[in-house]
């Protein structure tokens, strides 16, 4: 890894905080050892209400995979390892969970307004799986005219002959697909299948079909990944022409056979570093804003055209818009709780044909945790906050935020507050400065309790767990 001058506030930062985390996503954290559903039957009493007036969005998790990335840590199955009958139930189940919810008083005065379908690979789906869901949304809910509605996928499947032209015609209008790397060995190493020329294949029928929102994953601090490669990476993507690049580093999870084949340098000679972490993010930052790209979240970069994308997923947040979580292991944050699915897909069936929601895990928000929830996630959004409108602020947030603001991490103008340049690269560390007492031992104790039980920690579930820590593994009841 070749050495590049850091910002002059590089050390300052590094020494604050130590090791960089990544962005926070979901707020609070929930655990298997304490938060599980069904000890709460009172849950989604909720949904009986009718009180509210404004829009939300639906997020639907497809776990299906034609080959399995290595270094991902979502819920995730191989096609070839579902059977057409167990699969015909699943896309049964996926539309019932959405009738359920679309039955609930709660949603009947609202708008949908932004769809997601994430996974695993949802456009591995064949068009006649993704009409099924997309006539259950449309049946169940209002949708908002001009709905953002969009679809991760891979290179190979966005190829396939009328994928992208009959998602379209469904209603898709944003894509986004998994680059990580442009180094052929590595992509192999990673257990990425797709070939260079498969991706540029995607992008340019992408293009083809009139299609300029997309966006792209590159990952960083990937092993033996050099700075040059890593440039190399960059203007690559760039040919694709997207509208976003997503820049993520790589997270080695706990108990997983990746981590463990990293840090044994089985295949590798260079692991991950600290260094390599910020080093690598600022070489993305500069080049993406010295060609007149603009920073809309902590680790996206889009061009400089207006996105619908952003604005929503932004006024959602300020706004503390809600959202369902449809399919396993999907999470969701309705009614003040944050909730998630099943994390096995003969469990999300079973509890879904029983006629319940198939929800694991699940707790109810105090009103000061639902007031963390937007100061813990504006950072890795990018978002400007008026702290005149938190509730209780000065007792809750502002000696914090004023210690982030002394050691450079954010700026304040009056009564709005927002992340600096520098603090761009920390956004995962000031987010969890803003975390409750009790959330941070519960981040904590979560951990533990992955370690302990040999879990994969994203899901607290056997995703690619390690075949050494298997007879960790609780036993199934």
């Amino acid at each position: 890894m070749r050495n590049l001058e850091l910002p002059p506030s590089g050390t300052s930062h590094e020494s604050f905080f130590g090791e960089r985390l990544r962005e926070f996503f979901y707020y609070p954290k929930l655990n298997k050892e304490t938060d599980s559903a069904s000890a709460t039957p009172t849950l989604l009493n909720f949904l009986s209400t009718s009180d509210r007036r404004d829009g939300f969005s639906l997020y639907t998790h497809i776990p299906f995979c034609n080959y399995l990335c290595h270094f991902c840590p979502f819920f995730k199955v191989l096609n070839s390892m579902i059977s057409r009958d167990v699969r015909s139930r699943f896309f049964t189940a996926i539309e019932n969970e959405i009738a359920k919810y679309g039955e609930a008083p709660y949603f009947s005065m609202r708008e949908l307004e932004w769809i997601e379908f994430g996974g695993g690979t949802p456009t591995s789906m064949s068009l006649g799986e993704a009409k099924g869901i997309f006539t259950a949304i449309r049946n169940s809910f209002n949708l908002r005219r001009g709905a953002v509605i969009t679809m991760e996928g891979d290179a190979l499947t966005l190829s396939e002959e009328g994928k992208v032209e009959g998602l379209l015609d469904l209603g898709v209008n944003r894509f986004s697909f998994g680059v990580q790397t442009f180094d052929e060995p590595l992509r192999r190493k990673l257990g990425i299948k797709p070939t260079v020329q498969d991706l540029r294949k995607a992008a340019n029928t992408l293009h083809a079909h009139g299609v300029e929102e997309f966006a792209i994953d590159l990952l960083y601090n990937l092993p033996d990944q050099t700075s040059e490669s890593f440039q190399r990476d960059i203007d690559l993507a760039l040919e694709l022409e997207p509208a976003y690049i997503d820049f993520y580093p790589l997270t080695l999870w706990e108990n997983t056979r990746f981590k463990d084949k990293v840090d044994s340098l089985r295949g590798f000679s260079q692991k991950p570093t600290t260094q390599a972490n910020l080093e690598l993010f600022e070489i993305a930052r500069s080049r993406m804003l010295k060609l007149g790209w603009k920073a809309v979240r902590s680790y996206t970069f889009a061009t400089p055209n207006p996105h619908p994308f952003i604005d929503v997923s932004q006024a959602r947040l300020r706004a503390q818009g809600e959202s369902i979580g449809i399919g396993p292991s999907s999470r969701g944050f309705i009614g003040g709780r944050h909730l998630i699915n099943e994390s096995s897909i003969d469990g999300y069936i079973q509890e879904t044909e029983a006629g319940r929601f198939p929800i694991d895990l699940g707790c109810e928000c105090s009103e000061e945790e639902q007031v963390r929830r937007l100061m813990v996630l504006f950072p890795s959004m990018l978002l400007w906050v008026d702290t005149a409108t938190i509730p209780n602020y000065s007792v809750l947030f502002e000696q914090q935020v004023n210690s982030l603001i002394k050691n450079g991490f954010i700026e304040q103008t009056g009564t709005i507050i927002k992340l600096t340049t520098a603090g761009q690269a920390w956004a995962g560390n000031v987010s969890r400065e803003l975390f409750s007492a009790d959330q941070k031992r519960a981040m904590t104790t979560s951990c533990l309790y992955a370690r302990r039980e040999g879990l994969n920690p994203y899901n607290q579930d056997h995703v690619g767990v390690s075949s050494r820590r298997k007879f960790k593994l609780p036993r199934s009841e």
